[in-house]
C-alpha cells in the first residue's frame, strides 16, 4: 500500500503524451478560485448545517470516510454522500441538487461554465484480472490492443490459452471516461460484458478467471483480483507523481463557481487540511496536499 503525498496539487490533467498534470485548484477563472461563501453561521456563533454530494462511484467511498471523520470532528453539520455516478453528480451540482459533485475524471468545457473544483485525492485506474491469472504485466500497447479487439488470446500476451472476456464500466462512468482516454481507445472499445458500478466490474472478474476489467486501485484491497503493472511499473503514489504510470487520474469535488452555503464551504476547506488529507491516506489514495 502506499501512502506518499504528492506535492502541489488542485486539477489534473492527462496530456496527449498520457502524463499527469497536477495543479492546486481547478476551473476556468483566472483569479482567485476559491468558492464564495453565501451562507452565515448560525444563531449560536458556530458553524452548522446540511451538505449533500454526490456523483462518482468510484471517488464516493473515499468522500463517505471524509464526510464521517468531518462529522465526528463538527457537531451540528450533516453530510449526505450519494453514490450517482460522475456525470449525473456533475448535473446535481449544476442544477443546485447537490451542493458538491464528485468526479473521476476531468470536467469538460460544458460542466466548467458553471462549476469549479478541488482536487483532494489522486488514484490510479488500475488494470485487474483474476487473481489465477499468470499475466502480472502488460504493455501499454497491449492493454490498448485488448480493449480494441485487436488481442483475443491470452496466450498473445504469455498466458493461458482461454479467449480474453473485456468487462468495461458502464456508460457516463467518470472511471471509464479517464481510462479510455487514456487508453487512447475512445469510441472504438471492444466491451464484452458492462459491470454496473466499480462493485459490478471487481464481481464480473472475480467470477470469470478468463476476465480483464479496470477499476481505481483503492478498490482493489481485499478482492480475489489482481492488479497488473503497466510497462512493469505498479500503480504507486511515486509513479504517479513521476509520470511513469500512464493511468494515473485525480478525484475532484465540484461546486458553483457563483459560490457556496457556509456548510459547504467549511467541508471542502477540511477535506483538503491536514486532517481531511490523513483520512484521504487512511483509506489507500494518495493526498492531493503535502500538509
Amino acid at each position: 500500500m502506499f501512502k506518499k503525498a504528492i506535492k502541489t496539487v488542485l486539477g489534473f490533467a492527462a496530456t496527449a503524451t498520457l502524463g499527469l498534470a497536477l495543479v492546486a485548484c481547478g476551473g476556468n477563472n483566472d483569479s482567485d478560485t476559491t468558492p464564495t461563501t453565501t451562507a452565515p453561521t448560525n444563531e449560536s456563533g458556530s458553524a452548522g448545517g446540511t451538505v449533500i454530494v454526490a456523483g462518482s462511484t468510484t471517488v464516493a467511498p473515499v468522500a463517505q470516510a471524509l464526510a464521517d471523520a468531518f462529522m465526528a470532528a463538527h457537531s451540528g453539520y450533516t453530510v449526505e454522500v450519494q453514490s450517482m455516478g460522475t456525470g449525473a453528480g456533475m448535473t446535481a451540482a449544476i442544477e443546485g441538487v447537490a451542493d458538491i459533485g464528485l468526479a473521476s475524471r476531468n470536467l469538460n468545457a460544458d460542466e466548467l461554465v458553471t462549476l469549479d473544483y478541488q482536487t483532494f485525492a489522486i488514484d490510479g485506474i488500475v488494470v485487474i484480472t483474476h487473481e489465477s491469472n499468470p499475466v502480472s504485466n502488460l504493455t501499454y500497447e497491449q492493454i490498448r490492443n485488448i480493449f480494441l479487439g485487436n488481442i483475443t488470446n491470452w496466450s498473445e500476451v504469455g498466458g493461458n490459452n482461454a479467449s480474453i472476456i473485456v468487462i468495461s464500466r458502464e456508460s457516463g462512468s467518470g472511471a471509464r471516461g479517464s481510462f479510455e482516454y487514456l487508453a487512447n481507445v475512445v469510441d472504438d472499445v471492444m466491451y464484452d460484458l458492462i459491470g454496473q458500478g466499480s462493485n459490478g466490474v471487481l464481481t464480473s472478474v472475480e467470477a470469470n478467471a478468463n476476465a480483464i476489467g479496470y477499476v481505481t486501485y483503492g478498490l482493489v484491497a481485499g478482492r480475489r483480483v489482481s492488479a497488473v503493472s503497466v510497462d512493469g511499473t505498479p500503480f504507486s503514489g511515486a509513479a504517479a507523481a513521476n509520470g511513469s504510470y500512464p493511468f494515473a487520474i485525480g478525484f475532484h469535488m465540484a461546486f458553483q463557481q457563483s459560490g457556496v452555503n457556509a456548510a459547504t464551504q467549511t467541508f471542502l476547506d477540511w477535506a483538503m487540511s491536514s486532517a481531511g488529507q490523513a483520512v484521504v491516506a487512511a483509506e489507500e489514495y494518495v493526498p492531493a496536499v503535502s500538509n
